[in-house]
């Protein structure tokens, strides 16, 4: 899925050790992309484990490290509550919906 200009993720429906390699072949394009950032639509995801907050965290640094935005979106009311409790939210903002979260992305612009 693609929201003007913005590549979105969307992780398998629980992000565990064992899912570590699905997700991986899925973040990989975007980690090597040019576009201006990405945006985790966490909406179909139903449990993170620490492995999954890793590949998140993981993602979110290589993408910082080009200067690229990283924006998390939707959840169920207990993976945003995990993604608030760990703090995660304070290096990739939450938002409510792909479309916020791919506003930010665009805002940011890899400043």
């Amino acid at each position: 899925m693609t929201v003007p200009d913005v590549p979105v993720l969307c992780p398998p429906r629980e992000l565990t050790a064992a899912a570590e390699e699905a997700f991986d072949a899925l973040a990989a394009p975007h980690l090597e992309s040019t576009s201006p950032g990405l945006v985790i639509d966490l909406s179909e995801v139903s449990f993170i484990t620490s492995s999954g907050l890793g590949r998140l965290v993981f993602v979110g640094q290589t993408l910082d490290g080009r200067g690229a935005a990283v924006a998390l979106a939707g959840g169920r009311r207990s993976v945003v509550k995990l993604i608030r409790t760990v703090g995660l939210d304070s290096v990739m903002p939450h938002f409510q919906t792909v479309e916020e979260a791919a506003e930010y992305v665009l805002g940011r612009g890899g400043s």
